[in-house]
């Protein structure tokens, strides 16, 4: 269901608690409006309001029994939320009633389940340390190889808000009472795993550290090939940034920092990659390893 509107009237009774969720039998490709040719919503959507409209009654909440939470898929023109970190979940506590309100606009579910959080421009956690069980992976995250991603996440993304007292969202855990809220809506389990994967080593051809750092000059990390005074958790992070190679582990023990350069290469050119790491001793091999992963499996 794609929401249309800024505000749907929801009827709460007096007397209960009313849960108000928008339920999907099935985890599916929402409505393709990729033909849409305005760029901003049709509607003058305020980030301050919630989504569901309440009565004066409901908003005065004297009894502290409203609560609802809701789901709908991709709204045009709606910008998600990007805090600190790139944290995607906007939060709002209204003091005169109690209540606080958890919104998420245009996130895949998977920048749902982890609400958007980055480290070095890179999602936390890594896409190559996500598996996904599912019948089709592609609804659930975002990769390079879906094509654009715009279209992709009018397809695919998803909108979700939450409004309860805020003793009770504390009580039920905060974050993780969202968390628990999707995987329940979309029939999924979502956690951390030790896998043997196949993996991407970084290991050493031989001794002489032609690579380490002469400590001049600025931290150049990678991005045109370039490494000055960096980490080599940096050539990761560039790896990772390419998107399609599995996860990186750095088995070299060296934890000094790195001058080198590899020229203008695609750090998903593996062949190429490697001729430009040999040159410092340096070699990237495909091996299998224990690691923490993180599952993500359809559960219906």
């Amino acid at each position: 269901m794609i929401l249309r509107t800024s505000y749907i009237p929801v009827i709460l009774s007096a007397l209960s608690v009313f849960m108000f969720s928008l339920w999907a039998d099935k985890v599916q490709a929402q409505a393709d409006t990729s033909s849409f040719a305005y760029q901003k919503p049709l509607f003058d959507f305020d980030y301050q309001n919630p989504v569901f409209k309440l009565s004066e009654g409901q908003k005065s909440n004297k009894n502290m029994f409203l609560r609802y939470s809701g789901f709908t898929g991709y709204r045009e023109g709606v910008m998600p939320i990007k805090r600190q970190y790139g944290f995607n979940m906007g939060t709002f506590y209204d003091e005169e009633t109690g209540m606080v309100r958890q919104s998420i606009y245009n996130a895949s579910i998977i920048e749902m389940l982890t609400f958007g959080f980055a480290v070095n421009g890179l999602p936390d956690p890594l896409p190559s340390s996500i598996i996904i069980e599912a019948k089709d992976p592609s609804v659930y995250m975002y990769r390079p190889v879906y094509g654009d991603k715009d279209q992709w996440m009018r397809k695919n993304g998803w909108c979700y808000e939450l409004m309860m007292p805020m003793s009770a969202f504390r009580s039920a855990g905060g974050g993780e009472y969202v968390k628990q809220e999707i995987m329940r809506h979309f029939s999924l389990r979502w956690g951390e795993e030790k896998r043997k994967v196949k993996a991407l080593l970084l290991v050493r051809t031989n001794n002489e550290e032609k690579f380490k750092t002469r400590g001049q000059g600025p931290v150049m990390s990678g991005e045109d090939g370039r490494f000055n005074n960096a980490g080599l958790e940096f050539l990761g992070i560039q790896i990772e940034k390419a998107g399609g190679m599995p996860p990186f582990v750095d088995e070299t023990g060296y934890s000094g920092t790195v001058d080198m350069e590899l020229g203008a290469i695609s750090y998903n050119d593996l062949p190429a990659l490697r001729k430009s790491l040999n040159y410092y001793g340096l070699d990237l091999k495909e091996e299998v390893r224990e690691l923490k992963m993180y599952i993500l499996k359809e559960i219906r």
